[in-house]
């Protein structure tokens, strides 16, 4: 009988920012990472820089509660910047006025990934 090793996966928890250089420790320690990234072109007063940064958010889903205030029309807004690639943005929320006003602001034809949910959530006791 023959034994097949198979790889095992981890995923790790790091500090923001510090992604590059916890890539580059870890591949240095010999162990094989994956860490998706994105080019993005960065502006600074003097300069302009492509620079790889962490896919996060793209090709994944997203839930906000309570998405039509005003944290969540922002947290919107940076998603729909900065990772174009989301794959579903699900904005739950009780306010049917906002949640037009968004739909307005956003039309399905052009983003296709949100979904609006109209409700009210309730803790049960106990």
């Amino acid at each position: 009988m023959t034994t097949v090793k198979s790889k095992v996966w981890h995923v790790i928890y790091i500090r923001s920012r510090a992604e590059k250089k916890v890539l580059a420790d870890l591949t240095a320690k010999g162990i094989t990472c994956f860490m998706p990234v994105q080019k993005k072109l960065r502006q600074w007063k003097d300069r302009k820089k492509l620079v790889e940064m962490p896919n996060m958010l793209n090709y994944k889903s997203v839930l906000i509660t309570g998405g039509t205030g005003s944290f969540g029309k922002k947290f919107i807004e940076t998603i729909l910047n900065r990772y174009p690639e989301v794959k579903r943005i699900v904005i739950y929320s009780r306010d049917e006025l906002k949640q037009s006003i968004l739909k307005q602001k956003y039309p399905a034809n052009k983003y296709p990934q949100l979904r609006f949910l109209l409700g009210m959530y309730v803790m049960q006791p106990g």
